[in-house]
């Protein structure tokens, strides 16, 4: 339930972003690895922000062709309404306020270039490409576009209404080097029902539900672009059936891009494959993490929304410092008026954001009358202004005294309503996710990276592969479940991993380790190869592995397979000793086989290997916090806590010479087990 404030602290709000570089897709080789050097805390890029090309659109609004029909009309609602009607290139500019673009005919194909266009609509999509081929808009370079949707949120399906502040039935290309802002109020905010490109521009897109979506497929060639869902997924897709020509529906394609997804629930929910490439920076928030983690601009203007007489009322912010009396009064300027859909007037009201005060009061004076801040109609407690809620929407005044809810201009009347149910992953795919490079960073409430095998995909009529791979690339993962999920099959080829946080580290059916350097932090198991549709185990070939799992009963690695090894090197904590409860660096319900590389575990272990190249197992001896090494080999480790008991299995091991440990030597036979 939406509570009425009469004083408080603001929201979130509007934001931008950032790009560059691009891929083509055929060119991506799912059967081979890229090949890196691995970096350790790769930094990741942050977009740029669509607010510094700001520009106050207030010329009259074009639109102008030389090849193209287009019409005017004005409907029931007061909309000023271009409906472009043939092929061709269309340039449009200026303010629209009120207004919207329709693009509708047989086998269009239509260009629509942006120069510098302020679109709003409080009854429809702004612009609604209604019947067509392909539809191309093109965001100019050194232009600043808005496209604002007005309208409260979606309730229930209306045929004749868009789903998004762009929305196409159509191919839809989104293109240019200018900057463009998007708020979805009503749903999403760029929306096609088949498939969404966006290549190059400067996007700050904001919406209630969907930011992008591409029913289709979605590809995000380039760009720079800040994607905040308030109550939705930052980048969808949903069909999962065949094309005519027999193409899978559903994927989506990250192929280059400076790119920040702020969600409250998916980051990105494709609903087959998602491919990362390589050239991307990505970063995710989701859930309870987006709040703490949006880097937002001040907004240059501030908003107040009234349903009192224009003709009767005018309005005034206070702004003041921690002196009350030591501020500035700053008349509002009448800017436009709506109907809502109950046909009440609505009357928006705005003024330059003065950006240097703690505190803001709203005034409501009477036309023709001498007014002060201690002559007036009504005002508002005093309120902590926070830079990033731009909009006061006036509920009543009881008396003397105005009481509103905080909101932001875009979203006005709408309730954004708290969710514990919904999936807040950081990136989901029904079928596959690929990651071929690029760096990316994700903070999850749910699991960071998700593929799932249980949830129908429509042209096989059966789930998904449900695999996670990583050929490339840089990732930093904080979750507050599985960093990393398949409920297949995982594959870590060369990248570097760093698993800052989670729940439980990697959890799959099988999981590979093939390259690259994976660094593991979890509350619970580090790794977990747990029941599927095949025997599970953990199989390592190549590459680093570093555990450190927390306290109780918590696994390094746990299998309800096996665990194989025939290269790489694995270093596997437990719980420390000091707190230790039922934990094991290594808990495998079948066999353990190490062929090759090495194997270092810290804490119990309850079985030996089946098969084995040479090891050594210390069963009593304790190990202090600190950095260890054996002398004689380029084998090494640190421990951040105490641990009881030592196995390690090397290929660098030899029998018949002597090691040394810290302040203990053995020597070495194939199997050495010092009690």
């Amino acid at each position: 339930m939406k509570k009425k404030y009469l004083f408080g602290i603001l929201g979130l709000a509007l934001v931008s972003l950032a790009s560059c570089g691009s891929n083509d897709i055929s060119n991506l080789n799912p059967n081979t690895t890229t090949n890196i050097d691995i970096e350790e805390n790769k930094s990741h890029a942050v977009p740029l922000n669509a607010n510094d090309y700001y520009k106050d659109i207030k010329d009259e609004f074009t639109l102008s062709t030389t090849d193209g029909l287009f019409d005017f009309s004005i409907d029931s609602n007061n909309t000023k309404v271009y409906t472009i009607k043939e092929s061709g290139t269309y340039i449009v500019k200026g303010l629209l306020e009120n207004g919207q673009i329709i693009v509708e005919g047989t086998d269009l194909e239509v260009d629509i270039e942006f120069h510098g266009v302020r679109i709003t609509n409080s009854y429809n999509s702004p612009v609604f490409i209604k019947k067509g081929t392909t539809c191309k808009i093109k965001v100019m370079e050194d232009t600043y576009n808005e496209i604002l949707d007005l309208r409260n949120g979606k309730e229930s399906d209306v045929e004749a209404l868009g789903e998004a502040a762009i929305y196409s039935k159509c191919d839809l290309k989104i293109s240019g080097r200018g900057a463009l802002v998007i708020n979805g109020g009503y749903n999403n905010g760029i929306a096609s029902t088949d498939d969404l490109t966006i290549k190059n521009v400067i996007l700050n897109a904001t919406a209630r539900n969907n930011t992008l979506k591409g029913n289709d497929s979605l590809i995000v060639e380039s760009g720079q672009l800040i994607i905040n869902s308030l109550a939705g997924d930052g980048i969808k897709s949903d069909n999962t059936d065949l094309s005519g020509r027999g193409n899978q529906h559903g994927s989506i394609h990250i192929l280059g891009g400076v790119i920040d997804i702020y969600s409250k629930c998916d980051g990105i929910d494709s609903a087959y494959d998602l491919t990362i490439a390589t050239g991307v920076s990505l970063r995710v928030f989701t859930g309870k993490y987006v709040s703490s983690n949006v880097s937002l601009k001040e907004l240059d203007e501030l908003y107040i929304k009234s349903t009192l007489d224009k003709d009767k009322y005018r309005y005034a912010l206070y702004f003041y410092n921690d002196d009350q009396n030591d501020g500035v009064l700053m008349d509002c300027e009448y800017t436009l008026s709506m109907k809502t859909p109950d046909l009440k007037n609505v009357y928006y009201y705005k003024l330059a954001n003065p950006k240097s005060y703690k505190n803001v009061k709203l005034y409501v004076f009477e036309i023709g009358k001498a007014y002060s801040i201690n002559n007036y109609y009504a005002v508002s407690e005093g309120a902590i202004i926070n830079p990033y809620k731009d909009l006061f929407d006036i509920k009543e005044t009881l008396g003397d005294t105005v009481i509103y809810d905080y909101n932001t201009y875009a979203y006005s009347n709408n309730e954004i309503k708290e969710d514990t149910i919904n999936s807040k992953k950081g990136l989901k795919a029904r079928n596959e996710i690929i990651f071929y490079g690029g760096t990316t960073y994700i903070k999850s409430e749910d699991d960071s990276i998700h593929a799932n095998s249980d949830v129908n995909v429509e042209s096989i009529s059966q789930g998904g592969y449900g695999n996670v791979t990583i050929n490339g690339g840089y990732l930093d993962l904080y979750s507050d479940d599985d960093a990393i999920h398949g409920d297949n099959i995982v594959t870590i080829n060369n990248c570097y991993l760093n698993v800052i946080s989670s729940y439980e580290g990697i959890e799959g059916n099988i999981i590979n380790f093939n390259g690259g350097e994976t660094i593991i932090s979890s509350l619970n198991d580090g790794v977990n190869a747990s029941n599927g549709k095949y025997t599970p185990y953990v199989n390592v070939t190549g590459g680093k592995l570093d555990i450190t799992v927390g306290l109780g009963d918590t696994d390094g690695i746990d299998s309800n397979g096996n665990y194989l090894q025939s290269g790489g090197e694995v270093i596997s904590r437990c719980s420390s000793i000091s707190k230790n409860i039922i934990a094991s660096p290594l808990d495998i319900e079948g066999d353990i086989n190490t062929t090759g590389g090495t194997l270092i575990l810290l804490g119990s272990i309850d079985k030996l290997p089946n098969e084995s190249i040479p090891y050594v197992w210390l069963k009593n001896k304790e190990f202090n916090p600190g950095d260890y090494k054996v002398k004689e080999l380029d084998l090494k480790f640190n421990l951040s806590d105490s641990y009881k008991g030592l196995f390690i299995a090397s290929s660098l091991l030899e029998a018949g010479k002597t090691y040394t440990l810290g302040d203990y030597s053995w020597s070495q036979e194939k199997e050495t087990v010092v009690n």
